[in-house]
């Protein structure tokens, strides 16, 4: 399987929330760590599961700072979980404070730190690489 650089990630708000401003800056580094990267501003729930799940990403990062947005985020999660294979990482003020409720619909990790979620993201890339390359070896591909 050839192996690439990096992975593609979709950075996006919670739905309705307004405060993006660091959305730029991690979208900025996974940019810069040679992903590609695609930054989406949907505001209804059902625009923001329809882009997550629109394309095959293999990291979704989600910025969610303001709680107000919380039931909409999780009926999104909720409805994007079962249809994705990608890893969601959320970041911001309301998801730290609401960590594990966040876990509890799927998320893979929560942090503060971009450069964490980075780090995450390609391991995830790299174990899900060395998948396809031990399934390619046993199935003769």
């Amino acid at each position: 399987a050839p192996r690439r650089n990096g992975g593609s990630a979709l950075i996006l708000p919670a739905p309705g929330d307004e405060h993006v401003f660091g959305m730029f800056f991690v979208e900025e580094l996974y940019r810069a760590s040679g992903w590609t990267t695609t930054l989406a501003m949907p505001e209804a729930p059902g625009e923001w599961v329809k882009r997550a799940t629109s394309q095959s990403f293999d990291v979704i990062c989600v910025s969610w700072s303001s709680e107000k947005c919380g039931e909409a985020l999780a009926q999104c999660i909720g409805a994007a979980r079962k249809r994705l294979r990608a890893a969601i990482v959320c970041g911001g003020h309301a998801a730290l404070i609401n960590r594990e409720r966040l876990g509890v619909l799927g998320v893979d990790l929560v942090s503060a730190s971009p450069q964490l979620a980075l780090d995450f993201s390609r391991r995830k890339l790299l174990k899900q690489q060395e998948r396809e390359t031990t399934e390619a070896r046993h199935y003769g591909g």
